[in-house]
């Protein structure tokens, strides 16, 4: 780790830059070793400004936006990680157009749309994470994904701002065209016209489903695996009795078997155990190969 990179960085950055940082702070998992630098801008020039100074240096970079969908493995990670939850401004026009910088999160943007009687994205209730980690995975839930209603994305990369409109996204299930080398900063959705009180309706109706179904007051990083082609993950895994399967302190959920739960004191690797076991055994008795939904990142430990 560079101390004179260290010191550009503080010098250059409109925000904070730690170093030898816990990344289990930052995850929804509670797991993960140490990354070298942590880097939280306050504005979208001092991500550019980060970004461009990391990439003239070789410095490879993570960005996190939730922490929601990463599992960091216990070794972290030799480079920057980039949070991005100051970036967060929402700017909701009279037409139904929504530009939002990408550390704002789902959440904040599903509320605020309704509060001003725009809506559309009330199926996504309870998604954890940010508008710009949704962009690149394309978050959905029954049956709505949030790469419908985006009209636009600006990357920047090191060198390069980038307008992308949503044709150039390639948004498909769970996946975007998206390089790993662009860094998602701000989104525009096209949200619909709706009456405020039903548009909460919905939402809160939603939102109690989802939390009916899903594991809550328990670390967890959201679904961990991908719907195979015409196939349900959570059953095929239900039908070869993972329920409630665990190694160390990481358990598939007794609730939702998508899910794998810190019940405490996991490690990435009890995690990354159970992810392979489930994957062999699913594959043994359906012949499908379980593709992971959660990005995985990082050094051994």
């Amino acid at each position: 780790m560079s101390a004179t990179l260290t010191t550009q960085l503080r010098n250059a950055v409109d925000g904070t830059i730690e170093t030898d940082v816990a990344l289990s702070r930052y995850t929804t998992w509670k797991v993960g070793g140490r990354a070298d630098w942590l880097i939280t801008p306050r504005t979208i020039d001092g991500l550019e400004k980060a970004l461009t100074m990391l990439r003239a240096t070789g410095v490879p970079w993570l960005v996190v936006g939730g922490g929601s969908n990463l599992l960091v493995k216990d070794g972290g990670f030799r480079g920057a990680v980039i949070t991005m939850h100051r970036l967060r401004t929402i700017d909701i026009r009279s037409d139904g157009q929504v530009q939002v910088e990408a550390g704002a999160t789902l959440a904040q943007v599903i509320k605020k749309g309704i509060k001003a009687g725009w809506g559309g994205l009330e199926s996504l209730a309870g998604i954890p994470g940010t508008i710009g980690g949704a962009t690149v995975m394309n978050a959905g839930a029954d049956g709505m994904e949030l790469g419908r209603v985006i009209r636009e994305v600006q990357l920047y990369n090191g060198e390069d701002r980038q307008r992308w409109s949503h044709d150039q996204c390639g948004f498909s299930y769970r996946s975007s065209a998206f390089q790993r080398d662009s860094v998602v900063t701000v989104v525009t959705l096209a949200l619909t016209v709706g009456e405020p009180a039903q548009l909460e309706t919905r939402y809160k109706e939603r939102l109690a489903a989802r939390r009916e179904t899903h594991p809550y007051g328990l670390p967890n990083a959201g679904s961990v695996f991908k719907n195979p082609p015409g196939k349900v993950a959570w059953r095929m895994i239900d039908a070869v009795g993972l329920r409630g399967a665990r190694r160390g302190d990481a358990q598939i959920s007794p609730r939702h078997t998508n899910f794998i739960v810190n019940l405490g004191g996991a490690r990435a690797a009890d995690i990354l155990a159970l992810i392979e076991f489930t994957r062999k055994r699913v594959a043994a008795e359906f012949d499908v190969e379980l593709e992971t939904e959660v990005k995985i990142v990082g050094e051994d430990g």
